[in-house]
């Protein structure tokens, strides 16, 4: 986990992200337990929208939701 202080001192610290070293693209992903929720959609989102404003445009979003059983949501 990596600290995002974005310029109006509002923090974010995504569980992971990930560059590709030959493209642009950066791949946000945030691990959650129990059942979803739309605050999570609205969380992810928050963060690629801070990753938009330091410039990276490529961003994709998976959401892993870790209960009896893994299930990943790509955005």
């Amino acid at each position: 986990e990596k600290e995002i202080l974005m310029e109006n001192g509002r923090t974010y610290i995504p569980d992971r992200l990930l560059f590709a070293k030959n493209t642009d693209e950066v791949v946000v992903i945030d691990y959650k337990t129990g059942g979803k929720r739309k605050e999570d959609v609205s969380q992810i989102t928050d963060y690629e929208s801070a990753l938009c404003d330091m410039g990276y445009k490529n961003t994709k979003r998976i959401l892993v939701y870790i209960t009896d059983e893994i299930k990943a949501e790509v955005l």
